[in-house]
């Protein structure tokens, strides 16, 4: 680098006192020949004025910048070998060869950091994470979401893929999948339900048509009921495998006994038997899904129970 070289000009105009012309001529080519080759600022240049300016500078006491500035709201763009700034108070962006960072801090509030392999915005409790491998939104364990590529977490018991949504934990769980939903606690006591078709533990089984138990102890008929009934002396109800059964009394003798069913059968009647209260023999004589008639071997009129079952 060349230094600075003065051009003499003399006391006062034409006195003979300055440099030559020649000489004056070659310190001119010589500053514009340092200039070409050395195109360095040593201290700064000011461009615009005092409120908005740009500003640029290389000098031994800072590394070199160019400031883009105003000063009454303290925005402001600089330009170094370390950083790209551009600030509004706390509001600050910094760019760097490795991250950009947003925010007043590294990750605070309104605050962003991106580097080659992470994103990061929030704070500590409840932040937007992201890397190359997942996307996580934060608050604290429960709150937090997780998202795979194929995958969705939230919380602790929250689990969401491409098959089947998971809420739970591994002893007690709901399980959706494109195919069933189940409900789990332990193996004994889970639920499927398909579309057609419910599971419950490894017992029973109930689907459109029927339901499947191995094994079967009713030990109480509270809350157990096939159908409707009629619990009275003149009565019906519902038998497994759509059948019914009907019961009652009549007076009956050589030529009185008619018995009208307490529920009509839809299909036919099976099988009808009937006592009487004496030793007397006791028949029917006619049936239909309706009732029945009934005769007993002695004149005098006794009382005939019935049982009737069919479909």
């Amino acid at each position: 680098m060349g230094t600075y070289q003065e051009i003499d000009v003399g006391t006062t105009a034409n006195d003979g006192t300055g440099d030559p012309l020649r000489t004056a001529m070659i310190k001119v080519n010589e500053s514009l020949a340092n200039a070409f080759s050395n195109p360095t600022v040593t201290s700064w240049v000011t461009v615009g004025n005092a409120t908005s300016n740009v500003i640029l500078t290389s000098n031994s006491t800072a590394a070199p910048s160019v400031q883009v500035a105003n000063a009454t709201n303290s925005s402001k763009s600089v330009v170094n070998t370390y950083t790209i700034q551009v600030s509004n108070n706390t509001y600050t962006a910094n760019l760097t060869a490795a991250q950009l960072s947003i925010g007043n801090t590294t990750s605070g509030a309104f605050g962003a950091t991106v580097n080659s392999s992470v994103i990061a915005i929030g704070n500590a409790t409840s932040n937007v994470f992201a890397n190359g491998t997942n996307i996580s939104i934060a608050n604290n364990t429960q709150g937090s979401i997780v998202i795979h590529p194929n995958r969705i977490l939230v919380g602790a018991n929250v689990s969401i893929n491409n098959q089947a949504i998971s809420c739970g934990n591994t002893s007690a769980n709901l399980l959706l999948d494109y195919s069933i939903v189940r409900v789990a606690n332990g193996t004994s006591g889970q639920a499927n339900v398909e579309p057609g078709k419910i599971t419950v533990g490894a017992n029973v089984t109930i689907n459109t048509t029927m339901a499947t138990l191995p094994a079967a102890n009713v030990v109480s008929n509270t809350g157990f009921t096939l159908g409707s009934h009629t619990a009275a002396a003149n009565g019906y109800t519902f038998l497994p495998n759509g059948l019914k059964m009907t019961w009652g009394w009549v007076l009956s003798n050589t030529s009185t006994g008619s018995i009208s069913f307490a529920d009509v059968f839809s299909t036919a009647v099976f099988s009808i038997t009937a006592t009487g209260n004496t030793a007397d023999y006791v028949y029917f004589t006619a049936r239909t899904v309706s009732g029945a008639t009934v005769r007993t071997s002695n004149a005098t009129a006794t009382n005939v129970y019935y049982i009737a079952i069919g479909k």
